[in-house]
């Protein structure tokens, strides 16, 4: 299963803003309260640069933004770590620890939006003032506390199955005409977590397109040999999962190949074993709650490929497989951005290719695939019982056909009526631990140019499991019928049906 790494971006200030009475008066709407809280802070520069200090779980980072009008770029400065993440002429982009840059791709808009409530109520406590709560299907909820005097943001809460995350705003501060909180703290009941934010600088600036254009990749993490154009990858796949084997510390170790991780990962045994340093230990929610830091390989060799200084997020532990197989790793986007990779399953072979030296298969019943990177995984179109779903994620450390999960399953509980579900729950391993799901008789599922009838998934039974905006899984029993091809520089993924799919789609 992916692993989401989590960004460390505050709580975004809501516009909005006052001026009637709050007693005896008719309630406003939440649009009028932002109007003034707009008012109140005052009109923004039109350019900026802010500098903050964040303190976590001891680890202290500074990160700088640079802005122009909607224009901006962040570099997060954490120990030996950088991340950056700006948005330039309207096109998103994030780059990792590893350098590996990102064009963070729209939606192509195809699904139903996600329905949101909104209530004003007037509140004494804990601030005399009001509060805006929005609550959407996924019983998310979103509170704004705004300051009935002051009129200013004070308090934010962000409610969802796994936690309750507060992040409580002071110390405001009047700059050049605008008024901003120079300090605040979010805490969601899990003490690692909680992040304590002082602005340190905040003033208009002179902003150029130097300061925001896209960068490129910081460095490249591997090359292939002089004069190659292409390197098999010590690798076997059993059961449709995909196991490289790796040299690390002089230890021959297995990695599970996984489109759906964003990282490079490593077993916090292995890490303890190799004398690294984990920073920056907080935790999150994939499957379950589990902690996560990073850590500095030094080198890692996988066949003719080597890496040196590479960033890895690190984890409890990784699943022990029904094989004589032990992973203990994760090869995700750091590592499969770095060249076009060949899965052909049915000879159970992987291939690095040179980018320039690829060209896309020709055969007739390919399916080209468009997908968008933005999440670290790579997510495309796939139509459910007729309807498009924008946010699959391609994923190849997932067993099974498929998986949905709530964010689907809460705006389309019609379409599903177009299905059987099965007898009972099953059991499996994700990021975190374990979790539940209802098998599933999916009437249709249109992936690329293959169209699946009365096809037996799962849907997510636990709670707080990918608890994210994203529609669910296709896994290796899809993706075995094919070669994959995964050519993440332009944003594709290739399936060209091998002999076994063939053969199952009437050929």
């Amino acid at each position: 299963m992916g692993i989401m790494r989590t960004a460390l971006v505050p709580l975004f200030f809501v516009l909005v803003a006052p001026s009637w009475a709050l007693a005896g008066e008719a309630l406003p709407t939440s649009q009028q309260i932002f109007d003034r809280v707009q008012k109140a802070d005052g009109a923004p520069w039109e350019s900026e640069r802010k500098a903050t200090v964040w303190v976590r779980n001891g680890t202290t980072f500074r990160r700088t933004v640079w802005r122009r009008d909607k224009d901006y770029r962040e570099d997060d400065q954490n120990g030996p770590f950088e991340t950056q993440s700006g948005n330039y002429h309207g096109q998103r982009w994030r780059q990792d620890e590893n350098g590996v840059t990102l064009l963070v791709q729209r939606d192509p808009g195809n699904e139903r939006a996600n329905q949101e409530t909104s209530v004003v109520r007037r509140v004494q406590q804990p601030v005399d003032g009001y509060v805006i709560e929005t609550r959407d299907a996924q019983r998310h909820t979103r509170r704004v506390f705004v300051d009935g005097a002051s009129w200013r943001i004070v308090r934010e809460e962000v409610a969802t199955p796994n936690a309750t995350a507060v992040t409580t705003y002071d110390d405001f501060r009047t700059v050049a005409g605008r008024t901003e909180a120079f300090h605040w703290k979010t805490a969601d009941g899990h003490p690692e977590n909680t992040v304590d934010v002082t602005v340190t600088s905040d003033l208009p600036a002179n902003i150029s397109d130097a300061d925001l254009r896209i960068p490129g990749f910081r460095r490249e993490l591997f090359t292939l040999p002089d004069g190659m154009d292409h390197v098999d990858l010590p690798a076997r796949i059993l059961n449709g999962r995909i196991y490289v084997r790796a040299t690390v510390g002089q230890r021959g170790l297995d990695f599970l190949l996984d489109t759906g991780a964003s990282t490079l990962t490593l077993d916090g045994a292995i890490a303890s074993q190799l004398g690294l340093s984990v920073i920056d230990q907080r935790s999150m929610v994939t499957v379950q709650r589990h902690s996560i830091g990073e850590a500095i390989v030094p080198r890692i060799d996988i066949g003719a490929l080597r890496m040196k200084d590479v960033v890895v997020s690190v984890i409890p532990s990784l699943p022990k497989e029904r094989t004589d197989t032990t992973i203990v790793g994760i090869l995700g986007l750091d590592f499969l951005a770095q060249a076009v990779f060949k899965i052909d399953y049915e000879h159970g072979r992987v291939t690095a290719f040179r980018s320039d030296a690829f060209t896309p298969p020709g055969d007739p019943l390919t399916s080209t695939l468009p997908v968008r990177l933005g999440t670290g995984s790579p997510e495309t179109t796939v139509v459910i019982n007729g309807v498009k779903a924008d946010r699959f994620t391609i994923d190849t450390g997932a067993a099974g056909t498929f998986l949905l999960f709530n964010y689907f399953v809460s705006r389309y509980p019609d379409v599903l009526k177009n299905g059987t579900y099965g007898e009972g729950e099953s059991t499996f391993w994700g990021v975190g631990g374990f979790g539940t799901a209802k098998p599933y008789m999916l009437h249709e599922l249109l992936l690329g140019k293959t169209k699946f009838t009365d096809t037996p998934g799962y849907v997510v039974a636990s709670d707080s499991a990918f608890d994210w905006a994203q529609d669910g899984l296709i896994g290796s029993d899809f993706l075995r019928l094919y070669d994959v091809w995964l050519d993440y520089e332009y944003s594709r993924i290739y399936l060209v049906p091998n002999a076994h799919g063939l053969h199952l789609m009437g050929y």
